[in-house]
C-alpha cells in the first residue's frame, strides 16, 4: 500500500564494496542501467511524489543519483564498511533529511 503523505523518504542504499560480486550496484546489468539505477528508476515511478535518496560511498552512484534527479548522499566510510549495520545508514538518512521524514521506505 502507498503512503498517502509527501512526508515520506525513499531510501535506497547501495555502497560501493562487495564480497561477493564487486561494483554490483553500479555495473551495468544485462545490457541496461545497473542495479541501483533500476531501482530509482522504479522508486520514481512508484514514489514519484515523495523524496528518494540514494546512500552511497560509490562516486559512480552519486553521479547517477544526481543525474536521476534524486538525491544523492555520500556515505561516511565507517557506514560503508561490511560491517556497517542498516539502520544506522537508515538513521544517517533520516537526521540529514529536511523535513524529518513521517515515513522511510527502504528499497
Amino acid at each position: 500500500m502507498r503512503p498517502t503523505t509527501s512526508n515520506t523518504l525513499v531510501l535506497i542504499p547501495a555502497r560501493a564494496g562487495s564480497k561477493g560480486v564487486p561494483e554490483k550496484n553500479s555495473k551495468s546489468f544485462a545490457d541496461g542501467p545497473s542495479l541501483a539505477e533500476r531501482a530509482v528508476l522504479v522508486a520514481k515511478k512508484v514514489f514519484a511524489d515523495q523524496q528518494i535518496v540514494v546512500s552511497t560511498d560509490d562516486d559512480k552512484l552519486l553521479e547517477m543519483a544526481q543525474r536521476n534527479g534524486v538525491v544523492a548522499l555520500k556515505r561516511s566510510p565507517e557506514l560503508a564498511s561490511d560491517t556497517a549495520g542498516m539502520l544506522e545508514v537508515m538513521l544517517d538518512a533520516v537526521t540529514k533529511h529536511q523535513p524529518e521524514p513521517e515515513f522511510l521506505m527502504l528499497l
